[in-house]
């Protein structure tokens, strides 16, 4: 990271001065952990996670994105927002069916990196 104290010296025929700042980047957030399914049902599944490590969580919300299938392909997702919850059911799935899943927190400064994936079956 690019956070720290940096030092500024200008010097002229006068003299020399000297500045030191704090400087801490900010960023999206991290990505949340330990995303599992608490519940499956026949047609829902209820989808937990811990906020990402060193975030304010206060100012956090989450968006769980899901779709049927395993494969590796980035279309097809849906997206359920849980405002600042660290759960979600996610109704009116297909049974006997694979999900796969993933939950991605924002913040003021946008949306951070997607858990890994998870997968489920209905």
């Amino acid at each position: 990271s690019d956070s720290g104290q940096y030092a500024c010296t200008a010097t002229n025929p006068y003299g020399t001065a000297q500045r030191t700042i704090s400087l801490q980047v900010q960023d999206a957030p991290s990505k949340p952990i330990d995303v599992r399914v608490a519940e499956i049902g026949s047609r829902s599944l209820k989808v937990s996670w811990v906020p990402p490590p060193d975030e304010q969580i206060s100012k956090l919300s989450y968006n769980v994105h899901y779709k049927r299938g395993s494969g590796v392909i980035i279309e097809g997702w849906e997206s359920v927002a849980a405002g600042s919850e660290t759960h979600v059911t996610l109704n009116h799935l297909h049974p006997s069916t694979v999900y796969s899943i993933k939950v991605q927190a924002e913040d003021q400064l946008g949306a951070g990196e997607p858990s890994d994936i998870i997968q489920v079956t209905t």
